[in-house]
């Protein structure tokens, strides 16, 4: 389960499909219910590259400092490895306390995070898809900012926020950036390890149709041109 968290595009389709049954008829969440669910998510969930410190009030020669690793674990004496990505450090805490009755009398451990590796990943129709840090304040739009800004093929308006609120659950949102840039509407809050990905445009998709499939086939000219319902429905 740690593993499949690690890439960002299977982690979109974990939480589409964790939203599948919304109210919303394309399957995904409001803005106004990624909201909520941040207001439900208490406590803080690690993630890979955190850095944090196990110690032992009992036996102080176990203390460490580790780093959740790529594969979303870490390593501590006397123990095999131990999943940490997408836990809590209480709920963290209580796994390496039972796992130490084996080998101690009366575990006595605390999870305390020493630092963050806090970012966000920003994909699709930007034009650097990368991570971008996140330095304790960032929104969903300064995050595409950071990634380049919108392609000349994105449809800002049907944006995704995509955010893990459990070990094993996440949501899916969809924002308008495109009401966002203008103020039009507020702009979303991002949390450490969000999901920013901006979608392609109806006529973008329909160009790259063309190009794929007609153009290959047809060797004659070939072009669409967007209804103006679609002209001015989509795009940036």
């Amino acid at each position: 389960m740690d593993v499949f968290w690690r890439s960002p595009f299977r982690l979109l389709m974990m939480a589409v499909l964790c939203s599948a049954c919304s109210a919303n008829n394309d399957g995904l969440r409001t803005q106004a219910d990624l909201t909520r669910e941040v207001r439900s998510v208490e406590d803080y969930r690690l993630q890979i590259g955190d850095e944090i410190e196990v110690k032992f009030f009992l036996s102080p020669e176990l203390n460490q400092e580790v780093v959740v690793r790529p594969d979303g674990k870490i390593s501590l004496q006397l123990l095999d490895d131990v999943a940490a990505a997408g836990l809590s450090p209480m709920e963290l805490d209580a796994i390496i306390t039972e796992k130490y009755r084996k080998s101690l009398r009366e575990p006595e451990v605390s999870v305390i995070v020493k630092k963050l590796a806090a970012k966000v990943y920003v994909g699709g129709e930007v034009r650097q898809p990368r991570f971008v840090a996140h330095s304790g304040s960032l929104t969903a739009l300064q995050a595409v900012f950071e990634a380049g800004g919108f392609t000349d093929t994105a449809e800002p308006a049907s944006s995704i926020v995509l955010r893990r609120i459990s070990r094993d659950k996440g949501i899916a949102a969809k924002v308008d950036l495109k009401k966002a840039l203008y103020a039009q509407v507020e702009d979303v809050a991002l949390l450490p390890s969000d999901i920013v990905f901006v979608p392609k445009s109806t006529i973008a998709e329909i160009n790259q149709f063309v190009e794929q499939y007609i153009r290959k086939v047809i060797p004659v000219p070939f072009s669409v041109v967007a209804p103006p319902a679609i002209v001015g429905a989509g795009g940036f």
